[in-house]
């Protein structure tokens, strides 16, 4: 009804737009809604772009003798403690009402035991650990802002 009263056609694309549009007017009523819509999705994100993040690692140590699988459950070894030491964290934030231990995993603790896993499992001295570090960090960066601006995009016009 509301199409033919705006004089447009009933094609499929334009009952997308108009629904989409009802969905931003919701979204911008209940934001929190729809974040969590949004935070119910990380998990698959994680899933499907953990293979592209084990791809990096393969091509950067191309010359060492593990296959695309190793790489791949170092990926998500590192993904795990990660979301372990979130949860862990999350715990007393709640209780003190402050973002400071999650801040302290994501900008310190993550960063330190993801160097210290590279130089175990990798086994190669702090100099080029510390490079590869830097390159995957920074590979990691770009890569995923570019992944999770997709992702994100799909699931907000899917939501």
């Amino acid at each position: 009804k509301a199409l033919d009263s705006l004089n447009l056609e009933q094609t499929r694309f334009n009952q997308w737009l108009y629904k989409k549009n009802k969905t931003l007017n919701n979204v911008l009523q209940s934001p929190g809604d729809f974040i969590n819509y949004m935070l119910s999705k990380v998990p698959f994100f994680v899933f499907f772009f953990a293979p592209i993040y084990a791809l990096f690692l393969w091509l950067l140590y191309v010359r060492r003798r593990f296959t695309y699988m190793e790489h791949l459950v170092f990926i998500f070894h590192i993904f795990s403690f990660v979301f372990l030491a979130l949860i862990i964290g999350t715990i007393p934030d709640l209780i003190f009402g402050t973002d400071l231990f999650v801040n302290l995993i994501l900008g310190l603790v993550g960063p330190v035991y993801f160097y210290l896993a590279l130089r175990k499992f990798y086994g190669q001295s702090h100099i080029k650990t510390i490079i590869k570090f830097l390159i995957l960090n920074f590979v990691f960066l770009i890569s995923s802002i570019t992944a999770a601006l997709v992702f994100f995009a799909g699931t907000a016009a899917l939501y």
